[in-house]
């Protein structure tokens, strides 16, 4: 299952909004959904978008919308959502280069 929240832009206004919960987060360049990740026990969904709008990774810096999930197990959902997608797709999405272990992490 896809995540549930809305698609926001990608941008420092709307990042500014994401609660600082725990959470799995997608980027997107449009309508093609490029990067899925998730928050560990430091740094919440707000601080891990904004690290990502500010990120100098060139496939990162396509994303143009963004959205999120907050749930308390984001190795967990994370590695579900990678999963189905390279189900689907045959293919990670293009920005991710592993497939999370699913193994909570710090």
């Amino acid at each position: 299952m896809a995540i549930a929240g809305t698609k926001q832009q990608f941008e420092a206004t709307w990042v500014g909004l994401a609660p600082s919960f725990s959470g799995v987060y997608a980027l997107w360049n449009g309508d093609e959904l490029i990067y899925i990740g998730g928050t560990n026990q430091i740094r919440g969904l707000r601080a891990r978008l904004t690290d990502h709008l500010y990120d100098d990774d060139p496939c990162i810096k396509q994303a143009t919308h963004f959205q999120y999930e907050v749930t308390a197990t984001p190795w967990l959902r994370e590695r579900q959502l990678v999963l189905e997608f390279s189900g689907v797709h045959g293919a990670l999405p293009r920005c991710n280069d592993v497939i999370p272990s699913g193994i909570p992490y710090v």
